[in-house]
Protein backbone atom coordinates (compact mmCIF):
# COMPACT_ATOMS: atom_id res chain seq x y z
CA UNK A 1 0.00 0.00 0.00
CA UNK A 2 0.85 3.45 -0.80
CA UNK A 3 2.86 4.91 2.10
CA UNK A 4 1.18 8.01 2.80
CA UNK A 5 3.14 11.39 3.77
CA UNK A 6 1.24 14.57 4.85
CA UNK A 7 4.20 17.68 4.84
CA UNK A 8 3.47 20.74 3.69
CA UNK A 9 1.06 23.11 1.44
CA UNK A 10 1.19 24.28 -1.44
CA UNK A 11 -1.19 25.76 -4.12
CA UNK A 12 -1.77 26.71 -7.60
CA UNK A 13 -4.12 27.75 -9.96
CA UNK A 14 -4.51 27.00 -13.53
CA UNK A 15 -5.53 27.77 -16.53
CA UNK A 16 -2.90 30.76 -16.45
CA UNK A 17 -4.85 33.82 -16.33
CA UNK A 18 -5.14 34.84 -20.13
CA UNK A 19 -6.82 31.40 -20.83
CA UNK A 20 -9.46 32.03 -17.78
CA UNK A 21 -10.26 35.24 -19.28
CA UNK A 22 -10.39 34.88 -22.86
CA UNK A 23 -11.31 31.16 -23.10
CA UNK A 24 -8.78 31.30 -26.09
CA UNK A 25 -7.74 28.06 -26.42
CA UNK A 26 -7.67 25.01 -24.36
CA UNK A 27 -4.97 24.12 -22.17
CA UNK A 28 -3.31 21.14 -20.27
CA UNK A 29 -4.09 20.08 -16.99
CA UNK A 30 -0.27 21.01 -14.88
CA UNK A 31 -0.76 17.99 -12.90
CA UNK A 32 -0.16 15.33 -16.27
CA UNK A 33 3.35 14.63 -15.01
CA UNK A 34 2.58 13.52 -11.52
CA UNK A 35 -0.32 11.52 -12.83
CA UNK A 36 1.79 9.46 -14.75
CA UNK A 37 3.96 8.74 -11.69
CA UNK A 38 1.06 8.26 -9.65
CA UNK A 39 0.32 4.64 -7.57
CA UNK A 40 -3.00 5.49 -7.15
CA UNK A 41 -5.33 8.49 -9.17
CA UNK A 42 -8.98 9.02 -8.42
CA UNK A 43 -10.37 11.51 -11.39
CA UNK A 44 -13.61 12.96 -11.36
CA UNK A 45 -13.87 14.67 -14.98
CA UNK A 46 -16.72 16.72 -16.41
CA UNK A 47 -18.04 16.70 -19.64
CA UNK A 48 -15.18 14.38 -21.12
CA UNK A 49 -14.43 14.81 -24.86
CA UNK A 50 -11.70 13.63 -27.48
CA UNK A 51 -9.05 15.69 -26.55
CA UNK A 52 -9.74 14.22 -23.22
CA UNK A 53 -9.55 10.26 -23.61
CA UNK A 54 -6.78 11.04 -25.98
CA UNK A 55 -4.88 12.80 -23.26
CA UNK A 56 -6.18 9.93 -20.55
CA UNK A 57 -4.92 7.49 -23.24
CA UNK A 58 -1.33 9.00 -23.62
CA UNK A 59 -0.80 9.13 -19.48
CA UNK A 60 -2.26 5.72 -19.30
CA UNK A 61 0.48 4.44 -21.56
CA UNK A 62 3.07 6.06 -19.29
CA UNK A 63 2.01 4.92 -15.64
CA UNK A 64 3.37 3.21 -13.49
CA UNK A 65 3.15 -0.48 -14.10
CA UNK A 66 1.43 -1.34 -10.59
CA UNK A 67 -0.77 2.00 -11.13
CA UNK A 68 -4.34 1.68 -9.96
CA UNK A 69 -7.11 4.44 -11.61
CA UNK A 70 -10.61 5.21 -10.80
CA UNK A 71 -12.36 7.31 -13.13
CA UNK A 72 -16.05 8.94 -12.87
CA UNK A 73 -17.51 10.26 -16.28
CA UNK A 74 -19.84 12.89 -15.53
CA UNK A 75 -21.77 13.32 -18.64
CA UNK A 76 -24.30 16.38 -19.15
CA UNK A 77 -26.84 16.49 -22.23
CA UNK A 78 -26.91 19.87 -22.43
CA UNK A 79 -23.71 20.03 -23.97
CA UNK A 80 -24.50 17.52 -26.35
CA UNK A 81 -23.62 14.06 -27.04
CA UNK A 82 -22.06 13.97 -30.61
CA UNK A 83 -18.57 12.66 -28.98
CA UNK A 84 -19.74 10.75 -26.05
CA UNK A 85 -20.30 7.37 -27.49
CA UNK A 86 -16.51 7.54 -29.22
CA UNK A 87 -15.29 8.70 -25.40
CA UNK A 88 -16.85 5.88 -23.39
CA UNK A 89 -15.83 3.41 -25.87
CA UNK A 90 -12.68 4.50 -25.52
CA UNK A 91 -12.28 4.15 -21.78
CA UNK A 92 -14.12 1.24 -21.50
CA UNK A 93 -11.74 -0.12 -24.11
CA UNK A 94 -8.97 1.16 -21.79
CA UNK A 95 -10.45 -0.21 -18.81
CA UNK A 96 -10.79 -3.78 -20.01
CA UNK A 97 -7.47 -3.69 -21.41
CA UNK A 98 -6.00 -2.76 -17.43
CA UNK A 99 -6.61 -6.10 -16.06
CA UNK A 100 -8.43 -4.52 -13.40
CA UNK A 101 -6.39 -1.23 -12.44
CA UNK A 102 -8.57 0.73 -14.46
CA UNK A 103 -12.52 1.12 -13.33
CA UNK A 104 -14.78 3.76 -14.74
CA UNK A 105 -18.32 4.56 -13.73
CA UNK A 106 -20.99 7.32 -15.24
CA UNK A 107 -22.65 10.04 -13.59
CA UNK A 108 -25.49 12.00 -14.77
CA UNK A 109 -27.89 14.48 -13.39
CA UNK A 110 -30.12 12.02 -12.87
CA UNK A 111 -28.04 10.48 -10.35
CA UNK A 112 -28.01 13.82 -8.80
CA UNK A 113 -31.13 14.77 -8.84
CA UNK A 114 -31.16 16.80 -11.81
CA UNK A 115 -27.91 18.66 -10.68
CA UNK A 116 -25.20 19.26 -13.61
CA UNK A 117 -21.93 17.02 -12.23
CA UNK A 118 -19.65 19.85 -13.38
CA UNK A 119 -16.98 20.02 -10.46
CA UNK A 120 -13.91 18.58 -11.39
CA UNK A 121 -11.34 16.70 -9.75
CA UNK A 122 -8.36 14.54 -9.57
CA UNK A 123 -6.42 12.87 -6.36
CA UNK A 124 -3.26 12.06 -6.97
CA UNK A 125 -1.19 9.69 -4.86
CA UNK A 126 2.39 9.46 -5.67
CA UNK A 127 4.89 7.40 -3.78
CA UNK A 128 6.69 9.01 -1.28
CA UNK A 129 4.87 12.64 -1.42
CA UNK A 130 1.39 14.42 -0.07
CA UNK A 131 -1.12 13.75 -1.77
CA UNK A 132 -2.12 16.13 -3.77
CA UNK A 133 -5.67 17.21 -5.45
CA UNK A 134 -6.75 19.16 -8.03
CA UNK A 135 -10.17 20.77 -7.96
CA UNK A 136 -11.82 23.27 -10.55
CA UNK A 137 -14.71 23.72 -12.67
CA UNK A 138 -13.21 23.16 -16.55
CA UNK A 139 -15.07 20.86 -18.75
CA UNK A 140 -13.03 18.23 -19.79
CA UNK A 141 -9.84 19.32 -17.41
CA UNK A 142 -9.47 22.30 -19.33
CA UNK A 143 -8.75 19.98 -22.15
CA UNK A 144 -11.09 22.65 -24.02
CA UNK A 145 -11.43 26.15 -24.70
CA UNK A 146 -12.10 27.21 -20.97
CA UNK A 147 -14.94 29.77 -20.96
CA UNK A 148 -14.15 32.75 -18.84
CA UNK A 149 -15.67 32.09 -15.96
CA UNK A 150 -13.78 28.52 -15.29
CA UNK A 151 -10.71 28.79 -12.63
CA UNK A 152 -9.49 25.39 -10.73
CA UNK A 153 -6.86 24.75 -8.10
CA UNK A 154 -4.22 22.46 -7.64
CA UNK A 155 -3.41 22.05 -3.98
CA UNK A 156 -1.35 19.38 -1.54
CA UNK A 157 -3.95 18.61 1.13
CA UNK A 158 -3.66 19.51 4.56
CA UNK A 159 -4.97 16.12 6.89
CA UNK A 160 -8.48 17.45 7.02
CA UNK A 161 -8.74 18.46 3.53
CA UNK A 162 -7.71 14.87 2.93
CA UNK A 163 -10.89 13.49 5.09
CA UNK A 164 -13.25 16.14 3.59
CA UNK A 165 -12.19 15.28 -0.07
CA UNK A 166 -12.22 11.61 0.32
CA UNK A 167 -15.95 11.51 1.35
CA UNK A 168 -16.82 13.69 -1.75
CA UNK A 169 -14.73 11.19 -4.23
CA UNK A 170 -16.57 8.66 -2.46
CA UNK A 171 -20.18 10.05 -3.22
CA UNK A 172 -19.55 10.54 -6.32
CA UNK A 173 -18.02 7.17 -7.05
CA UNK A 174 -20.90 5.80 -5.06
CA UNK A 175 -23.29 7.63 -6.72
CA UNK A 176 -21.75 6.59 -10.43
CA UNK A 177 -22.50 3.66 -12.22
CA UNK A 178 -20.33 1.12 -13.81
CA UNK A 179 -19.50 1.59 -17.21
CA UNK A 180 -20.18 -1.34 -19.09
CA UNK A 181 -20.23 -2.16 -22.90
CA UNK A 182 -23.82 -1.12 -23.23
CA UNK A 183 -23.91 1.43 -21.76
CA UNK A 184 -21.48 3.26 -24.07
CA UNK A 185 -24.39 3.34 -26.39
CA UNK A 186 -25.66 6.91 -25.84
CA UNK A 187 -28.35 9.04 -27.29
CA UNK A 188 -27.10 11.14 -29.99
CA UNK A 189 -27.72 14.60 -28.43
CA UNK A 190 -27.50 18.52 -30.42
CA UNK A 191 -26.27 20.93 -27.65
CA UNK A 192 -29.22 23.61 -26.58
CA UNK A 193 -31.80 21.74 -29.33
CA UNK A 194 -33.37 19.00 -27.12
CA UNK A 195 -36.79 17.54 -27.75
CA UNK A 196 -39.16 15.13 -26.68
CA UNK A 197 -37.99 12.35 -28.42
CA UNK A 198 -34.34 13.48 -27.41
CA UNK A 199 -35.79 13.68 -24.11
CA UNK A 200 -37.28 10.22 -23.85
CA UNK A 201 -34.22 8.58 -24.96
CA UNK A 202 -31.81 10.36 -22.73
CA UNK A 203 -34.31 9.18 -19.55
CA UNK A 204 -33.96 5.60 -20.55
CA UNK A 205 -30.22 5.66 -20.92
CA UNK A 206 -30.04 7.47 -17.12
CA UNK A 207 -32.76 4.65 -16.10
CA UNK A 208 -30.40 1.92 -17.63
CA UNK A 209 -27.61 3.43 -15.25
CA UNK A 210 -29.67 3.07 -11.81
CA UNK A 211 -29.51 -0.54 -10.95
CA UNK A 212 -30.21 0.17 -7.26
CA UNK A 213 -32.26 2.22 -5.15
CA UNK A 214 -30.59 5.62 -4.00
CA UNK A 215 -30.44 6.61 -0.61
CA UNK A 216 -31.73 10.22 -1.01
CA UNK A 217 -34.51 9.46 -3.41
CA UNK A 218 -35.91 6.27 -1.30
CA UNK A 219 -39.80 8.29 -0.19
CA UNK A 220 -39.60 9.48 3.41
CA UNK A 221 -35.53 10.30 3.57
CA UNK A 222 -34.97 13.68 4.98
CA UNK A 223 -31.10 15.27 5.94
CA UNK A 224 -32.37 14.25 9.50
CA UNK A 225 -31.88 10.49 8.69
CA UNK A 226 -28.48 10.78 7.84
CA UNK A 227 -26.12 9.71 9.97
CA UNK A 228 -24.36 12.13 11.37
CA UNK A 229 -20.82 12.05 13.13
CA UNK A 230 -20.31 14.35 16.69
CA UNK A 231 -18.81 17.45 15.10
CA UNK A 232 -21.75 17.39 12.26
CA UNK A 233 -20.09 15.83 9.56
CA UNK A 234 -21.72 12.72 7.64
CA UNK A 235 -20.77 9.89 9.16
CA UNK A 236 -19.52 7.10 5.98
CA UNK A 237 -19.12 4.24 8.31
CA UNK A 238 -22.94 4.04 9.18
CA UNK A 239 -23.86 3.85 5.41
CA UNK A 240 -24.35 1.13 4.10
CA UNK A 241 -24.31 0.49 0.12
CA UNK A 242 -26.18 -1.95 -1.86
CA UNK A 243 -24.79 -0.87 -5.07
CA UNK A 244 -20.71 -1.02 -4.83
CA UNK A 245 -18.23 -1.62 -2.49
CA UNK A 246 -15.84 1.21 -1.41
CA UNK A 247 -13.18 2.34 -4.01
CA UNK A 248 -9.75 1.48 -3.97
CA UNK A 249 -9.50 5.59 -2.86
CA UNK A 250 -10.44 3.75 0.99
CA UNK A 251 -7.51 1.66 1.02
CA UNK A 252 -4.52 4.21 -1.03
CA UNK A 253 -6.30 7.46 0.72
CA UNK A 254 -7.61 6.13 4.23
CA UNK A 255 -8.73 8.48 6.50
CA UNK A 256 -6.51 10.90 8.65
CA UNK A 257 -6.25 11.76 12.01
CA UNK A 258 -7.49 15.03 12.11
CA UNK A 259 -5.09 16.40 14.75
CA UNK A 260 -2.23 16.24 12.22
CA UNK A 261 -3.62 19.68 10.91
CA UNK A 262 -3.33 20.89 14.68
CA UNK A 263 0.58 19.05 14.88
CA UNK A 264 2.00 20.97 11.44
CA UNK A 265 0.55 23.88 12.34
CA UNK A 266 2.45 24.15 15.88
CA UNK A 267 5.84 22.93 14.19
CA UNK A 268 5.43 26.27 11.80
CA UNK A 269 5.16 28.42 14.53
CA UNK A 270 9.10 27.72 15.59
CA UNK A 271 12.12 26.37 14.42
CA UNK A 272 15.05 23.87 16.14
CA UNK A 273 17.91 25.54 17.45
CA UNK A 274 21.35 24.09 18.03
CA UNK A 275 24.33 25.84 19.78
CA UNK A 276 27.34 26.09 17.89
CA UNK A 277 30.54 25.06 19.98
CA UNK A 278 32.92 26.99 18.31
CA UNK A 279 34.29 28.56 21.07
CA UNK A 280 36.72 26.55 23.03
CA UNK A 281 37.01 26.16 27.18
CA UNK A 282 39.88 28.26 28.01
CA UNK A 283 41.11 24.52 29.38
CA UNK A 284 44.00 24.31 26.66
CA UNK A 285 44.77 20.43 25.64
CA UNK A 286 48.69 19.78 25.87
CA UNK A 287 50.36 17.38 23.12
CA UNK A 288 51.61 14.59 24.54
CA UNK A 289 54.71 14.87 22.31
CA UNK A 290 55.84 17.90 24.24
CA UNK A 291 56.15 15.19 27.16
CA UNK A 292 58.15 12.99 25.12
CA UNK A 293 55.10 10.79 25.57
CA UNK A 294 52.65 9.29 22.43
CA UNK A 295 49.04 9.89 22.86
CA UNK A 296 47.65 7.08 21.63
CA UNK A 297 49.38 3.36 22.09
CA UNK A 298 48.03 0.00 21.72
CA UNK A 299 49.38 -2.95 22.90
CA UNK A 300 47.64 -6.32 21.82
CA UNK A 301 44.33 -5.90 22.06
CA UNK A 302 44.69 -3.04 24.85
CA UNK A 303 44.30 0.36 23.69
CA UNK A 304 44.86 3.26 25.98
CA UNK A 305 45.05 7.55 25.53
CA UNK A 306 47.20 9.94 27.51
CA UNK A 307 45.79 13.57 27.50
CA UNK A 308 47.07 16.38 29.37
CA UNK A 309 45.78 20.15 29.86
CA UNK A 310 46.51 23.25 31.45
CA UNK A 311 44.25 25.85 33.13
CA UNK A 312 44.67 29.46 31.57
CA UNK A 313 43.56 30.52 35.28
CA UNK A 314 44.86 29.23 38.26
CA UNK A 315 42.22 30.47 40.60
CA UNK A 316 39.51 28.12 40.34
CA UNK A 317 36.56 30.95 41.22
CA UNK A 318 37.89 32.41 38.08
CA UNK A 319 38.55 29.82 35.89
CA UNK A 320 34.43 28.69 36.63
CA UNK A 321 32.83 31.50 36.12
CA UNK A 322 34.67 32.31 32.54
CA UNK A 323 33.26 28.62 31.97
CA UNK A 324 29.48 29.68 33.45
CA UNK A 325 29.98 32.37 30.79
CA UNK A 326 30.97 30.12 27.45
CA UNK A 327 27.71 27.66 28.26
CA UNK A 328 25.51 30.83 28.72
CA UNK A 329 24.10 30.79 25.68
CA UNK A 330 23.25 26.65 25.83
CA UNK A 331 21.57 27.41 29.42
CA UNK A 332 19.59 30.31 27.58
CA UNK A 333 18.82 28.59 24.27
CA UNK A 334 17.47 25.66 27.27
CA UNK A 335 15.44 28.02 28.99
CA UNK A 336 13.59 29.24 25.92
CA UNK A 337 12.72 26.31 24.17
CA UNK A 338 10.90 22.77 24.51
CA UNK A 339 13.23 19.87 24.59
CA UNK A 340 12.86 17.67 21.52
CA UNK A 341 15.73 15.22 23.15
CA UNK A 342 19.46 15.65 24.09
CA UNK A 343 21.06 18.48 21.88
CA UNK A 344 17.44 19.49 20.20
CA UNK A 345 15.79 22.47 21.65
CA UNK A 346 12.77 23.89 19.36
CA UNK A 347 12.17 27.77 20.47
CA UNK A 348 9.15 28.39 19.10
CA UNK A 349 8.55 32.28 17.64
CA UNK A 350 7.00 34.34 20.56
CA UNK A 351 9.94 33.26 22.17
CA UNK A 352 12.76 34.89 19.88
CA UNK A 353 12.71 38.04 20.81
CA UNK A 354 13.15 37.50 24.55
CA UNK A 355 16.50 34.67 23.57
CA UNK A 356 17.88 37.26 21.31
CA UNK A 357 17.95 39.80 23.29
CA UNK A 358 19.06 37.74 26.61
CA UNK A 359 22.14 36.07 24.11
CA UNK A 360 23.21 39.67 23.67
CA UNK A 361 23.69 40.90 27.22
CA UNK A 362 25.06 37.10 27.65
CA UNK A 363 27.70 37.94 24.70
CA UNK A 364 28.23 41.56 26.28
CA UNK A 365 29.25 40.12 29.91
CA UNK A 366 30.52 37.39 28.48
CA UNK A 367 33.69 40.30 26.84
CA UNK A 368 33.82 42.00 30.02
CA UNK A 369 34.36 38.54 32.03
CA UNK A 370 37.63 37.25 30.26
CA UNK A 371 38.66 40.82 29.87
CA UNK A 372 38.42 41.14 33.99
CA UNK A 373 39.55 37.73 34.39
CA UNK A 374 43.26 38.52 32.69
CA UNK A 375 43.75 42.38 33.47
CA UNK A 376 43.10 43.41 29.88
CA UNK A 377 46.51 43.05 29.12
CA UNK A 378 47.10 39.50 28.06
CA UNK A 379 51.02 39.41 27.27
CA UNK A 380 51.47 40.77 31.20
CA UNK A 381 48.69 38.21 32.35
CA UNK A 382 51.10 35.36 30.71
CA UNK A 383 53.89 36.94 32.00
CA UNK A 384 52.98 36.71 35.62
CA UNK A 385 52.14 33.22 35.19
CA UNK A 386 55.26 32.01 33.45
CA UNK A 387 56.99 30.91 36.53
CA UNK A 388 54.20 28.60 37.84
CA UNK A 389 53.09 27.24 34.43
CA UNK A 390 57.39 26.23 34.10
CA UNK A 391 57.02 24.51 37.08
CA UNK A 392 53.89 22.46 36.24
CA UNK A 393 55.07 21.23 33.48
CA UNK A 394 58.46 19.95 34.81
CA UNK A 395 56.98 18.44 37.64
CA UNK A 396 54.83 16.39 35.17
CA UNK A 397 57.95 15.84 33.05
CA UNK A 398 60.16 14.44 35.90
CA UNK A 399 57.27 11.52 36.65
CA UNK A 400 58.16 10.24 32.81
CA UNK A 401 62.13 10.95 33.15
CA UNK A 402 63.38 11.39 36.74
CA UNK A 403 66.33 13.75 36.41
CA UNK A 404 66.55 15.33 33.27
CA UNK A 405 65.67 18.37 32.30
CA UNK A 406 62.27 19.39 30.05
CA UNK A 407 63.33 20.32 26.54
CA UNK A 408 63.83 23.80 25.72
CA UNK A 409 61.16 25.41 23.87
CA UNK A 410 58.48 23.36 25.66
CA UNK A 411 57.52 26.47 28.07
CA UNK A 412 56.89 28.80 24.94
CA UNK A 413 54.73 26.43 22.85
CA UNK A 414 52.52 25.67 25.62
CA UNK A 415 52.12 30.20 26.42
CA UNK A 416 51.57 30.06 22.64
CA UNK A 417 48.85 27.77 22.60
CA UNK A 418 47.20 29.65 25.81
CA UNK A 419 47.37 33.16 23.87
CA UNK A 420 45.97 31.40 20.69
CA UNK A 421 42.85 30.27 22.82
CA UNK A 422 42.32 33.64 24.22
CA UNK A 423 43.19 35.39 20.97
CA UNK A 424 40.39 33.14 19.31
CA UNK A 425 37.61 33.82 22.13
CA UNK A 426 38.83 37.51 22.19
CA UNK A 427 37.37 37.39 18.68
CA UNK A 428 34.75 35.00 18.67
CA UNK A 429 33.35 36.14 22.02
CA UNK A 430 32.14 33.79 24.61
CA UNK A 431 28.93 33.86 24.04
CA UNK A 432 28.34 30.90 21.55
CA UNK A 433 26.35 30.97 18.02
CA UNK A 434 23.07 29.45 17.30
CA UNK A 435 21.55 27.52 14.29
CA UNK A 436 17.97 27.52 13.45
CA UNK A 437 16.32 24.55 11.05
CA UNK A 438 12.57 24.97 10.40
CA UNK A 439 11.18 21.64 10.75
CA UNK A 440 7.81 19.84 9.62
CA UNK A 441 5.54 16.95 11.05
CA UNK A 442 5.53 13.89 9.14
CA UNK A 443 2.53 11.75 9.19
CA UNK A 444 3.14 8.46 7.67
CA UNK A 445 0.69 5.09 7.38
CA UNK A 446 3.99 2.78 7.66
CA UNK A 447 4.48 0.43 10.37
CA UNK A 448 7.94 0.66 10.32
CA UNK A 449 7.45 4.68 11.53
CA UNK A 450 5.75 6.10 15.00
CA UNK A 451 5.05 9.61 13.98
CA UNK A 452 3.86 10.50 17.17
CA UNK A 453 6.36 10.18 19.71
CA UNK A 454 8.27 13.61 19.23
CA UNK A 455 5.08 15.24 18.73
CA UNK A 456 3.82 13.91 22.28
CA UNK A 457 6.74 15.14 24.10
CA UNK A 458 6.66 18.74 22.73
CA UNK A 459 3.22 18.72 23.07
CA UNK A 460 3.50 17.42 27.27
CA UNK A 461 6.95 20.09 27.12
CA UNK A 462 4.75 22.81 26.00
CA UNK A 463 1.52 21.44 28.90
CA UNK A 464 3.80 21.26 31.87
CA UNK A 465 6.38 24.84 31.34
CA UNK A 466 3.81 26.80 33.00
CA UNK A 467 2.24 24.75 35.63
CA UNK A 468 5.48 23.79 36.74
CA UNK A 469 6.38 27.17 36.88
CA UNK A 470 3.15 28.15 38.82
CA UNK A 471 3.55 25.38 41.01
CA UNK A 472 7.08 25.40 41.66
CA UNK A 473 8.60 28.24 43.34
CA UNK A 474 12.42 26.80 42.71
CA UNK A 475 11.61 26.74 38.72
CA UNK A 476 11.23 30.20 38.89
CA UNK A 477 15.08 30.88 39.88
CA UNK A 478 15.90 29.50 36.67
CA UNK A 479 14.09 32.77 34.95
CA UNK A 480 17.11 34.52 36.63
CA UNK A 481 19.59 33.86 33.58
CA UNK A 482 17.62 36.09 31.32
CA UNK A 483 16.69 38.36 33.84
CA UNK A 484 12.98 37.81 32.97
CA UNK A 485 9.66 37.79 34.87
CA UNK A 486 7.42 34.79 35.11
CA UNK A 487 4.49 36.76 33.21
CA UNK A 488 7.17 37.59 30.61
CA UNK A 489 8.43 34.67 30.11
CA UNK A 490 4.67 32.38 30.10
CA UNK A 491 3.76 35.44 27.47
CA UNK A 492 7.08 34.42 25.19
CA UNK A 493 6.92 30.74 25.58
CA UNK A 494 3.05 30.16 25.06
CA UNK A 495 3.02 29.28 21.60
CA UNK A 496 -0.71 28.06 21.39
CA UNK A 497 -2.82 30.00 23.53
CA UNK A 498 -2.48 28.68 26.71
CA UNK A 499 -6.28 28.59 28.83
CA UNK A 500 -4.33 28.33 32.14
CA UNK A 501 -1.58 31.06 31.35
CA UNK A 502 -4.68 33.39 30.27
CA UNK A 503 -6.25 32.86 33.50
CA UNK A 504 -3.26 33.31 35.36
CA UNK A 505 -3.00 36.66 33.69
CA UNK A 506 -6.71 37.50 34.61
CA UNK A 507 -6.53 36.31 38.13
CA UNK A 508 -2.79 36.68 38.55
CA UNK A 509 0.11 33.94 39.01
CA UNK A 510 -0.25 33.54 42.65
CA UNK A 511 -4.06 33.14 42.78
CA UNK A 512 -4.31 30.26 44.97
CA UNK A 513 -7.62 28.80 42.28
CA UNK A 514 -4.94 29.34 39.33
CA UNK A 515 -1.87 27.21 41.25
CA UNK A 516 -4.85 24.51 42.73
CA UNK A 517 -5.71 24.24 38.50
CA UNK A 518 -1.96 23.87 37.50
CA UNK A 519 -1.64 21.64 40.43
CA UNK A 520 -4.92 19.22 39.06
CA UNK A 521 -3.62 19.58 35.36
CA UNK A 522 0.15 18.57 36.44
CA UNK A 523 -1.55 15.64 38.07
CA UNK A 524 -3.25 14.79 34.78
CA UNK A 525 0.02 15.10 32.82
CA UNK A 526 2.28 12.57 34.74
CA UNK A 527 -0.71 10.19 34.60
CA UNK A 528 -0.65 10.68 31.02
CA UNK A 529 2.90 10.38 30.62
CA UNK A 530 2.60 6.52 31.57
CA UNK A 531 -0.71 5.95 29.07
CA UNK A 532 -0.55 3.14 25.87
CA UNK A 533 -3.07 4.99 24.28
CA UNK A 534 -2.34 5.65 20.86
CA UNK A 535 -0.30 8.62 19.99
CA UNK A 536 -2.91 10.67 17.91
CA UNK A 537 -5.44 10.49 20.99
CA UNK A 538 -2.41 11.40 23.25
CA UNK A 539 -1.99 14.53 21.19
CA UNK A 540 -5.42 15.57 20.70
CA UNK A 541 -5.80 14.97 25.13
CA UNK A 542 -2.71 16.87 25.29
CA UNK A 543 -4.07 19.95 22.98
CA UNK A 544 -7.79 19.77 24.84
CA UNK A 545 -5.93 20.48 27.95
CA UNK A 546 -3.68 23.16 26.78
CA UNK A 547 -6.45 25.03 25.35
CA UNK A 548 -8.84 24.91 28.10
CA UNK A 549 -11.53 22.53 26.39
CA UNK A 550 -11.17 19.97 29.20
CA UNK A 551 -9.73 19.65 32.87
CA UNK A 552 -10.14 16.14 33.53
CA UNK A 553 -10.51 13.00 31.37
CA UNK A 554 -12.17 9.46 33.01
Amino acid sequence: MLEDVYECNSTRVWPDMQARVTGGSPCLPPFGPKLSACEYAFLAVAVPNRDFVGWLEHIWSNARRQARWEVVLALDPRYGTRDTGEVLARVFALQAASQGRLSARLLTPGKLSGAAPRLGLAILCVPGEPVSASVGSSPAFGLDVPSAGDVNLWITLSASEINDIRQLARAYWETAAELTKARCEVPLLEPCRGNEEGYIHWQAFESMLSDSPDLFMQPGTSINDLPLTPDGRLDESAITSTETASPALAVYVPTIPSVVDNIQSLYSQGALVSVQHKVKPMSVPIPASLFGQQGEQQIGTVRYKQQFRIELFADEATAKEVEEQRKRVTKLVQLFSYSFGTGKYWVPNTARAALNAAIDVAGEQSQSTLSTAYGGDLDKFLEGRRAAIKQDLENIYQRFYPNTAMPSGSLEKVLQLLRDRVDGAKKEGLAQKITSTLISFRFANDAREDPWSDAVQLLSRIAVRPRELLVDNFKRRELKIANISVPDYLKAMDVMGDALVELAFDKGCESPWVIDRARGEMAMLVAWEVSDEPGDERCRKLIDLIKGTITTYD
